[in-house]
């Protein structure tokens, strides 16, 4: 058996027997258990540890009185032989009990050299990652996601193991994910910083009131002083300067305005964390630092506008005293081709006629809009979006209407459209008076509208619609909705509406329209 999944047993409190025959599950190499309320531990012992060393993945979820994954009872190490396990990827979410991953007295015996990916998430009693033995053996980690837990540093010093402020851990990260740990003081006692040469990904959000970066400047004015150190997590230059995806915050972003690094090779860009009463979009800081940027992200931010000062079009002041030239941002942000909105609770629309978003829109290819609650529409007037193919939005409690008839013509390169979550949506277009009387979504190939319960249709207007592409359309909790739209209506070769997204169950009455009328009785 190579595959074994144990889920929702929850009166079992043991796995694995003691006595299990030396050869059980010898080829056993991913373990799932789930839903396993009065589970203590996975392995239990070092013994039964050793028997499952061909064993490449496991994923723990919703088991809620675990404490330990790896809980190695008192064992002479000095005469065991070490093993390798063959673990390649661990992940742990929701275990609220769970207060170590690996036993204190772990060091020794078998070590975690295979292990590329690790996923911790939503472990509230979880205080420390890895003892320091245990991190020293994974020079193959590659990536890292630790989020919403309650997790005070990410490696923790073990006595009798010797560690240095030079000892580089995970030498092969590539992706460090920091999210939701407001308890979290640093990464490893000894040092604040790391140096990881190979790091593309690094994105640290909400982790208590630490900056993410020092800088070596900073640390020189502080010379004798662990002021410094013990403010930030890392080493500004050490992490940088090979980083393709990155998440500042507002106290990052403030420090950084204080020195002149270019972000030459950084392509993704996430601009988190403005929470401040009246706070000011960054816009001398995002347009002069990012040549190359291909994906900019605005997060958890109370943002009520984006590039606020230039609403007509021509350079203006910004909070900072500097102007910008109008043809320098352009220039700037020329490879920008995504744009993401999350968490922005007071954005009130995302761009203003004559600003200059709505110039740099016209080359995004892809939109997302996610948990903007005061949104109302997103498309209120036309704009060229002469590249956009990808729209998602979901989650936004506030949105009315993705856009208006007026505005649609411009979304003539739209492809997918995904509309999930959005309570108060009664409609996908809005008639704004201009007597629009067809709309065309030529090249829009995947419509999905999911959990919209006070969507009534597409469209109320009598406007007619064509689309002459459109193969899968996805209706799911809409319902309200009895009717695709009033107006003429041509999808030449769809043959049906699916009715969810996994087990391609649908139905087809002829029709669109009455294929939803069937689906409203």
């Amino acid at each position: 058996m190579e595959s074994m999944e144990i889920s929702h047993m929850n009166n079992m409190e043991k796995i694995w027997l003691d006595g299990l025959a030396s050869n059980a599950f010898s080829k056993l190499k991913t373990l799932v258990v789930e839903h396993c309320e009065k589970l203590s531990s996975i392995f239990s012992s070092y013994t039964m540890l050793t028997r499952f060393q061909t064993l490449e993945k496991i994923t723990v979820t919703d088991c809620g009185s675990l404490e330990v994954v790896f809980h190695v009872q008192e064992f002479n190490f000095s005469e065991a032989r070490t093993s390798i396990f063959q673990l390649r990827e661990l992940v742990l979410t929701r275990l609220p009990k769970m207060k170590q991953v690996w036993s204190d007295n772990h060091q020794g015996g078998l070590t975690y050299g295979r292990l590329r990916c690790m996923e911790v998430v939503k472990c509230e009693r979880l205080k420390s990652l890895f003892p320091s033995s245990v991190a020293k053996s994974m020079t193959q980690l590659e990536q890292l996601l630790v989020s919403s837990c309650g997790v005070e540093e990410i490696i923790a010093e073990e006595d009798g193991v010797d560690m240095s402020a030079n000892d580089l851990f995970f030498p092969r990260l590539t992706d460090l994910r920091l999210l939701g740990l407001p308890n979290l003081r640093s990464f490893y006692r000894n040092s604040h910083t790391s140096t990881w040469p190979i790091l593309k990904q690094l994105r640290v959000r909400h982790c208590g009131k630490r900056r993410s970066f020092s800088f070596a400047s900073e640390i020189r004015r502080c010379h004798g002083s662990t002021t410094s150190d013990q403010r930030a997590l890392f080493s500004f230059e050490k992490v940088i300067p090979n980083l393709k995806g990155l998440t500042l915050m507002r106290e990052d972003i403030m420090m950084m305005m204080q020195q002149q690094f270019i972000f030459g090779n950084l392509k993704e860009l996430e601009l988190a964390c403005y929470h401040d009463e009246n706070v000011v979009f960054p816009s001398d800081f995002l347009l002069h630092r990012f040549p190359d940027l291909e994906v900019l992200s605005l997060s958890c931010s109370s943002l009520e506008e984006i590039f606020p000062k230039d609403a007509f079009g021509h350079g203006g002041s910004t909070p900072y005293g500097e102007l910008i030239d109008v043809e320098t941002p352009f220039g700037a942000l020329r490879n920008l081709k995504q744009l993401e909105l999350n968490m922005l609770c007071k954005l009130q629309r995302v761009w203003k006629d004559g600003s200059l978003i709505a110039e740099i829109l016209k080359q995004i290819e892809s939109l997302l809009v996610s948990e903007c609650s005061g949104l109302p529409i997103i498309f209120p007037s036309p704009v060229a979006f002469q590249r956009l193919t990808k729209l998602e939005v979901k989650g936004c409690a506030g949105l009315v209407h993705m856009g208006t008839c007026s505005a649609m013509p411009s979304l003539v390169h739209l492809a997918w459209l995904i509309l999930r979550d959005c309570g108060k949506m009664e409609d996908v277009v809005t008639d704004d008076g201009n007597e629009v009387e067809e709309i065309s979504f030529p090249k829009l190939r995947m419509l999905e509208l999911d959990g919209l319960p006070s969507l009534e249709s597409f469209s109320p207007t009598n406007c007619a619609f064509s689309f002459p592409l459109l193969r899968q359309i996805i209706v799911k909790l809409c319902p309200k909705m009895n009717i695709f739209c009033n107006g003429a209506l041509s999808t030449p070769i769809l043959h049906g509406v699916f009715l969810v997204d996994k087990n391609y169950e649908k139905r087809w009455e002829g029709d669109l329209n009455t294929t939803i009328q069937s689906l409203s009785t």
